[in-house]
């Protein structure tokens, strides 16, 4: 048995709980114009190891094969991104980002919230030989298309929750 301490790992059909989804989730909303064009968020000056699955998964397929039994490690980028820069980032890649403003809510900020987190993942690299090569910029792109198709479905066009106006009259608005 091999045991992997998994750090933040990303993928488009994630949950609005991890804060790079929720910053997507809210950019669809409000290009859908379901939301007013602000994104709500929490402490953004926390530094955080964020990894895409599919640059991982194949290091934890091989994990198994490669590591003996009671090996514990550390599966993540070794990469410290900014929650700032990732949701500036994130507006930069809206539709329309110059409308798009950011707004602290007091009821996302934790009692306790670790500065920075980044994985050593010296003993992976030891054990596989692999290499993160993380693109956060594509990770952004695929969770906001993610969350535009999903919001296109959880609100179809002439839904009551944007008051019938559809699509072309939500863009408009913007």
């Amino acid at each position: 048995v091999v045991v992997p301490r998994f750090f933040i790992h990303l993928a488009p059909r994630g949950v609005e709980a991890l804060a790079l989804h929720e910053f997507a989730r809210q950019i669809a909303l409000i290009e859908r114009g379901l939301s007013p064009p602000v994104v709500r968020h929490g402490d953004i000056s926390t530094r955080r190891d964020i990894t895409d699955i599919v640059d991982s998964a194949p290091v934890v397929a091989c994990l198994a094969e490669s590591a003996p039994s009671g090996t514990v490690v550390n599966l993540g980028s070794n990469v410290s991104y900014s929650m700032r820069d990732l949701l500036e980032k994130a507006v930069e890649m809206a539709r329309t980002p110059e409308r798009i403003r950011l707004e602290l809510d007091a009821s996302r900020l934790r009692a306790y919230d670790e500065r920075t987190v980044m994985a050593d993942i010296s003993k992976l690299r030891q054990l596989t030989g692999w290499m993160p090569r993380p693109d956060i910029g594509h990770l952004i792109g695929l969770l906001l298309e993610y969350w535009r198709h999903e919001i296109s479905f959880r609100h179809p066009v002439g839904d009551a929750a944007d008051g019938g106006r559809g699509r072309r009259a939500a863009k408009s608005e913007l």
